[in-house]
């Protein structure tokens, strides 16, 4: 697995996502301009993120093999390769949308990880 201290936005944001929940990842990297989101893209994330979630292996981490695969696919932004040494960018930004929402546990799940 790779340090977070070379993770970027995207990757960031993934690894303190569900992966196993892929609408409501999809919908944070969306929002937040990291992911084009037209024909095709969300069923090709939700493809990607399916398997990583299966076929666990040795190497980049699941986050990091998803994020290398949408750049890959020309899904991902530009955005997105800002860099974002553990994910301090993305849980700010997790917890301040989990405010919209209304939903609880925003605030626990990001202490869990």
């Amino acid at each position: 697995m790779e340090s977070p201290d070379t993770w970027d936005l995207l990757a960031a944001s993934l690894a303190i996502s569900n992966l196993a929940d892929p609408s409501l990842t999809w919908a944070f990297l969306v929002i937040q301009g990291l992911v084009r989101d037209e024909a095709g893209d969300r069923e090709a994330f939700d493809r990607l993120a399916e398997d990583v979630t299966t076929n666990p292996i040795t190497g980049p981490s699941a986050p990091a093999r998803v994020a290398r695969a949408l750049n890959e696919a020309g899904i991902a932004q530009a955005a997105g390769r800002t860099p974002d040494p553990w994910a301090r960018m993305a849980a700010r930004r997790l917890a301040s949308i989990e405010t919209w929402t209304g939903r609880e546990g925003a605030g626990r799940y990001l202490q869990s990880i």
